[in-house]
């Protein structure tokens, strides 16, 4: 049976303003860069970060399945949604460009840097649109994955860098980043946890993930996953 998540109340306006503070460089609208310019942009955010997250997981999926699934964003979003997980992402693609709406007023696109078996970089520009905090308006990320077959499945090592685009953004940040580290890692977690259960339904039961999709989404499911299957 396919797990469905009810949705729950949020966690008070405080607490939601200060998560978006730390994920608003993670999205953002932009136009195409050349893959040297991307590097360059990435290195800048790595080099003088205002906040750092690390995290190391195992999923229970085979190699293909987990090489699968960080191809295809677009799908493993629709799947997010329709699986009820929070908070509710749109994915959208345009060209190599990921687009992606998050509700709590987060905005924009993830250019892929470099993406190789095992090892993929993603530099994200972001606009944060809320009113508490304007000086957190916009700002830049670089996502790095590494990852490994081992027994049992893959292993993944995360490292998500942030840089606010303005020097009040910086200095907020960095002052912040005590009170923020709790919220952030707790809602990061939940992430991963709901992201493992969607590579579990995927490796496992493939026909229920494919039930949760219709038109396009399912037909690009099955031509993505069907060869694989159990």
């Amino acid at each position: 049976m396919v797990e469905r998540r009810p949705p729950t109340a949020g966690g008070g306006r405080v607490r939601r303003v200060l998560l978006a503070c730390v994920v608003a460089a993670s999205l953002g609208p932009r136009p195409s860069l050349a893959a040297e310019d991307l590097a360059s942009l990435a290195r800048q955010v790595e080099a003088h970060p205002d906040v750092t997250y690390r995290a190391a997981f195992t999923w229970p999926c085979r190699w293909v399945t987990w090489e699968r699934m960080l191809a295809e964003p677009v799908l493993m979003g629709r799947l997010w949604r329709a699986l009820g997980y929070e908070p509710a992402y749109d994915f959208s693609a345009r060209g190599d460009t990921l687009h992606v709406v998050d509700p709590t007023g987060l905005v924009g696109d993830a250019l892929p840097v470099t993406t190789a078996p095992g090892a993929c970089t993603w530099w994200v520009d972001g606009r944060l649109n809320h009113w508490a905090v304007p000086v957190l308006n916009s700002g830049q990320a670089v996502f790095v994955v590494r990852s490994r077959q081992v027994d049992g499945g893959v292993a993944v090592d995360l490292v998500v860098t942030v840089r606010a685009g303005s020097p009040l953004g910086n200095a907020v940040l960095r002052l912040a980043r005590p009170l923020l580290a709790g919220h952030v890692q707790r809602r990061i977690d939940r992430n991963l946890r709901d992201g493992r259960r969607i590579a579990e339904l995927v490796e496992t039961a493939p026909d229920s993930a494919l039930r949760l999709l219709d038109g396009g989404d399912a037909e690009r499911f099955r031509r993505a996953f069907g060869p694989w299957r159990p």
